[in-house]
């Protein structure tokens, strides 16, 4: 069976799709030659873009004037990888992680999970991620709204490769419109490998919208992994990265009757350039050593099993 890696970003304006798919690309294979001594020119990798929906014009990757209204702050560069030791940053930051978990949930949770306070999930949505906003919007809910073209957009291209094998790589607001999109479809579509990074996806107040978007009762504590996820879901997070927040999410999805469970992965996201770090970056944890072992493992793992049968073949003759 053909296999394919799709990938689909995260919040606010980007670069054009060409550039980038690239840069995810570039990304990858920077991780694979990092992490395990593989140099891959290729891989079968298809970029599902959508922030052409939201904005009329891509960011210019060729813009030097940072008060220009395109201008794109933050491009892909490779890693600096210099003397840094990540088993030692993981052991600190899983401490972090547990403190500041605890902590969020005392402030802002009741006993059964529900938000203290009624209005705080449209002031944080609307705040802190304006394109979650306008997809959250009761305008974007009608046939062409902009929700349904955003997830349009991703079920067109999972739909079109149906009869492969996939893994699905979602950033930040990106895996909510997966969730969205694999739960609404989980009778048609089959996805082996699940990946979210960088993903708000344990944020109440978005577990609060996924419930009334998919008509889940509120008194609920976790919510269902979609049946179209069929091997497994990893999630890799860094807990210096600020937009998911509640980093974790094995707690809050229970597996589904394929047996697969949420795998929480802690990562550390080197991406840094001119001296200022982003740890929520894609191209970060997209060569992360984590990533890198799940692409390999996917994209080896039947070619395994294929040569082993011939090679039995082989011997039975």
């Amino acid at each position: 069976m053909k296999k394919i890696i799709i990938g689909i970003h995260g919040l606010k304006n980007k670069p054009s799709v060409q550039i980038l798919e690239q840069w995810w690309k570039d990304s990858i294979i920077e991780g694979l030659e990092w992490n395990k001594k593989r140099k891959l020119k290729q891989i079968p990798f298809y970029l599902v873009y959508w922030a052409d929906i939201l904005h009329k014009e891509p960011l210019d990757a060729f813009e030097t004037d940072p008060a220009h209204h395109l201008f794109l702050a933050e491009p892909y560069v490779p890693s600096l990888r210099i003397g840094f030791n990540n088993d030692e940053h993981e052991n600190i930051s899983n401490k972090i992680v547990e403190l500041f978990e605890t902590q969020f949930a005392k402030v802002f949770l009741n006993s059964d999970l529900t938000i203290n306070f009624s209005d705080i999930t449209d002031i944080l949505i609307k705040h802190l991620f304006k394109d979650l906003n306008v997809y959250y919007s009761p305008e974007s809910a009608d046939d062409n709204g902009v929700r349904e073209k955003i997830q349009n957009r991703l079920f067109d291209v999972l739909y079109k490769n149906r009869k492969k094998k996939i893994m699905l790589i979602a950033h930040s607001m990106g895996s909510i419109i997966a969730y969205d999109v694999l739960f609404k479809k989980q009778d048609i579509l089959n996805i082996d490998t699940f990946v979210t990074i960088g993903s708000p996806l344990g944020i109440p107040v978005i577990m609060e919208k996924i419930k009334k978007e998919h008509r889940l009762r509120n008194s609920v504590k976790t919510l269902p992994i979609p049946e179209s996820i069929k091997g497994q879901w990893i999630n890799l997070y860094d807990p210096e990265d600020k937009i998911p927040l509640k980093y974790t999410l094995a707690s809050k999805y229970r597996k589904n009757k394929s047996g697969v469970k949420v795998k929480d992965q802690l990562v550390y996201n080197d991406y840094v350039f001119k001296n200022r770090e982003n740890h929520h970056k894609s191209f970060g944890y997209l060569r992360t050593s984590k990533i890198s072992d799940l692409i390999l493992q996917f994209l080896r793992r039947e070619n395994f099993f294929v040569k082993l049968i011939k090679g039995l073949g082989k011997l039975h003759n």
